[in-house]
């Protein structure tokens, strides 16, 4: 993915860069300064990849293909005889971008690491070589004199200037313009500016966009130099002139230094600015400029980030054959057990799950929890979770039922279980359940599956979305979302909540985010497969669905503005000045009691305050209670539950 992320920053400095240019030829007819322009593009060039991999959410993806480490990885028998199988073999792995990775990444410290040493080459030498230079006193002002080195200005911290020993054989109109040159360069703090640049480059060395801009930031940078020493009064012809000479000899530039004499292949284009005059009826020309310049940032805006594709994890490619009856059994400790088929070994097993769910096996280490995992005929993992444990030292196949959401629609082949301790110290209990299918290929298990999670789902995810959401059912066009949907033991939605979608593989991380109740490694949590979506949600939404143990009420603010605008509508369409509203949630988190009145009169505490709007509740055992604010009416909402807490 290094090569595909290197593409995009390339393909972000570039749109940048073309509307830089087009910024700087708009400002350029007004005779404006235009150095910022550049600097702001090398910035932006900096920041984008950095909020791309930050806030992925924010930016549309494009898949970069890639072949996983799991799929080269792991063996497979190639069946030549019924019952018989040649010994495993490693498939050859097809070239893949991150095969590009590691000397991508060497060759960007190493550019890096030289550039630092070019750097510190130069302070070195520049600090060598001030100790050789004389101290003068130009026009009333203390300067260097050197014999071939500037004019420049040489230091970032005192502003030292230099200037070669045959400047001072100019005419004093010409040496007042070159020390004022300088001066303009001091001012306008244009060598830390400079540096920055110089800095950014070491951060993206590879990019030659980006050595673009910069070249194109030092002759902004002199362009508006020249600009601010031409003012009012000023001889351009004796300037330009001053330019010619300085251009004209040989001297020894600073690295990164402001300079009169900034490269002799900018005389020209700096001369053609400070004499070119403001066209007539420029401003039509600026508008066309400004247009390609902001279509350039949309550009760069809606540029999609690279993206790994999400593809299940590869397990074990042949299945053993499926057996008439599993049977049953049971393991403690750090042991294993195998029900029903022969095949895939535990050992393969074993190593799928340390290879591929590692993270899986962190997270859950040490906690009271099960992970399963649902593998069709050809080895591949179709889904996989976690759920509580019956026991923290033991773990039996009776409990796939228990464990395993929609078992009994599952045509299972064969139940491994990896006791608990065995893939590692604190390690969870392993659940591997192998389907069968004889004569039916994987994608009709599959549909199966799909089929009846639809079928026992559908009815609940419904009321949810209905309750919490009813606007997602009416839309046929969107963003993508992530909807999660908290329910209790009967299957009712008691919590919900709604993002952008990140694009990323669903974690608990991300439940935990999203339903704060959630208890990793406690309770469990699946993604609601497309099938028993259909006809609810557009494609792009993702529903993911929880168990919450805790039934304590706590609704989102979202759900509370949403209750407020139902049932004191006025508030919102005339509200009054410090508005407040309280409402009542019944056991089924239903509003049976409603009030408005004024915050000012409202008490401290949020319970204080409702009981003051409903004090015909005074007396009533809350489970639950809390306060928000309205971000459109500006109205208080008070709520308190009458569902216990436990």
């Amino acid at each position: 993915m290094i090569a595909a992320w290197m593409a995009y920053c390339l393909g972000i400095t570039t749109l940048l860069a073309a509307g830089a240019v087009a910024l700087d030829r708009a400002l350029g007819l007004g005779r404006r300064p235009t150095r910022w322009v550049w600097a702001s593009a090398l910035a932006a060039s900096l920041a984008f990849p950095v909020a791309a991999r930050l806030r992925p959410e924010a930016f549309s993806t494009v898949t970069v293909p890639s072949i996983p480490a799991a799929l080269a990885e792991i063996p497979v028998a190639r069946e030549v005889l019924p019952g018989v199988a040649t010994p495993a073999v490693a498939p050859s792995r097809p070239f893949s971008v991150s095969d590009l990775d590691r000397p991508l990444v060497w060759l960007w410290v190493g550019m890096s690491a030289a550039l630092c040493v070019v750097l510190l080459v130069a302070a070195w030498r520049l600090r060598r070589l001030r100790r050789q230079w004389l101290r003068a006193s130009l026009e009333g002002r203390a300067v260097l004199v050197s014999d071939d080195v500037g004019p420049a200005v040489a230091s970032f911290w005192s502003h030292d200037l230099v200037f070669p020993l045959w400047t001072l054989n100019l005419d004093d109109h010409q040496r007042r313009l070159m020390l004022a040159h300088e001066e303009e360069h001091v001012r306008a703090r244009d060598p830390w500016l400079l540096a920055a640049a110089g800095l950014a480059l070491v951060a993206v060395p590879w990019n030659v966009a980006a050595w673009w801009l910069v070249r194109r930031l030092r002759l902004a940078v002199e362009v508006d130099c020249d600009a601010r020493v031409l003012g009012p009064g000023q001889d351009v012809a004796s300037y330009g002139a001053l330019l010619l000479a300085v251009g004209g000899r040989a001297s020894r530039r600073l690295i990164g230094a402001a300079a009169l004499g900034e490269p002799a292949s900018f005389l020209e284009q700096r001369i053609r600015s400070m004499t070119a005059a403001v066209p007539p009826r420029y401003l039509r020309r600026v508008a066309g400029l400004v247009a390609v310049a902001a279509a350039a940032l949309v550009l760069a805006c809606e540029a999609p980030r690279p993206e790994q594709p999400q593809m299940p994890p590869a397990g074990p490619t042949r299945a053993g054959r499926a057996s008439d009856g599993l049977g049953s059994g049971w393991v403690t400790g750090s042991g294993t057990v195998h029900v029903g088929a022969t095949s895939p070994t535990v050992e393969e097993i074993r190593r799928v799950v340390l290879e591929t769910y590692g993270a899986e096996l962190q997270r859950y280490a040490g906690t009271a929890t099960d992970l399963w995992f649902i593998v069709d005929e050809q080895g591949r993992v179709v889904s996989h979770g976690a759920g509580p444990a019956s026991s923290p030292d033991s773990i039996d196949t009776d409990e796939a039922g228990r464990l395993v959401p929609r078992y009994d629609t599952l045509r299972a082949a064969m139940i491994t279980l990896l006791g608990p301790h065995d893939l590692g110290p604190q390690s969870p209990a392993v659940m591997w359940v192998q389907l069968r299918a004889p004569g039916s290929s994987t994608r009709k298990i599959e549909d199966a599956i799909d089929a009846g999670m639809a079928a026992l789902l559908r009815p609940d995810i419904r009321a949810g979305l209905q309750q919490y959401y009813p606007s997602l059912a009416g839309q046929t066009s969107g963003p993508a979302l992530d909807v999660w949907l908290g329910h209790d033991t009967q299957g009712r939605v008691i919590r919900a909540a709604q993002a952008a979608s990140n694009g990323r593989r669903m974690d608990s991380d991300q439940i935990r985010g999203a339903l704060a109740e959630f208890r990793p490694g406690n309770d469990a949590w699946e993604v609601v497969d497309r099938a028993a979506l259909r006809g609810m949600v557009r494609d792009n939404v993702r529903v993911v669905w929880v168990y919450i143990t805790s039934s304590t009420f706590n609704p989102s603010s979202e759900v509370l503005r949403a209750a407020a605008a139902r049932w004191e509508p006025t508030a919102f369409t005339n509200p009054r000045p410090l508005e407040a509203i309280a409402l009542v949630f019944d056991t089924r988190d239903s509003v049976v009691a409603h009030a408005t009145g004024i915050a000012a009169r409202v008490r401290r505490t949020c319970l204080d305050g409702f009981r003051e709007l409903l004090p015909q509740f005074g007396g009533a055992k809350f489970g639950s209670w809390g306060c928000t604010m309205s971000s459109t009416s500006q109205a208080a909402i008070y709520w308190g539950s009458l569902r216990p807490s436990r």
